[in-house]
């Protein structure tokens, strides 16, 4: 797993390489109800507006971080099929999170990044660096989820 992240760049990025195809770990990311098999601390996503993957899929979404219960709601923003997913988290936590899939055969590399910032909502009350660290946590176990699922698939 590779951490491109530094104290002097806030944002997060890390990457993996996934014994699938990328076709698969597309579908299975693209995909919110595997949201919680992947993402941790996640709930399962409520009121999916629509079966398929596109740019405007919404979703409600509940996550738990140090026992905070965390809502709101999740939009796609950007989709490049086999290539690129981009969901826009707003409510109690405003965050982008963003997915770059590499073919490399039949392995994929995966990329998760998301710009890091503290807003206006209930997560302002931790230490900015704090926050951070926990991100670059949640970042890792999202990464070694997706990794473990087709591992054991």
């Amino acid at each position: 797993m590779t951490d491109t992240s530094s104290p002097q760049t806030p944002d997060i990025e890390q990457s993996v390489i996934i014994n699938a195809p990328v076709e698969r770990v597309f579908e299975f990311i693209t995909n919110p109800k595997n949201r919680p098999k992947f993402l941790p601390d996640s709930l399962p996503p409520t009121n999916i507006s629509s079966k398929a993957a596109k740019v405007g899929q919404t979703w409600d979404w509940h996550n738990g971080v140090m026992k905070m219960s965390l809502k709101g709601k999740a939009e796609v923003v950007g989709l490049e099929p086999l290539r690129r997913y981009t969901v826009k988290h707003s409510g109690d936590a405003d965050v982008v999170q963003s997915f770059l899939f590499e073919a490399a055969g039949d392995k994929t590399k995966l990329t998760y990044s998301a710009p890091f910032a503290v807003g206006h909502h209930s997560l302002e009350k931790l230490n900015a660096s704090i926050l951070h660290g926990i991100h670059q946590i949640f970042a890792r176990r999202a990464l070694e989820n997706v990794q473990k699922f087709f591992e054991q698939s």
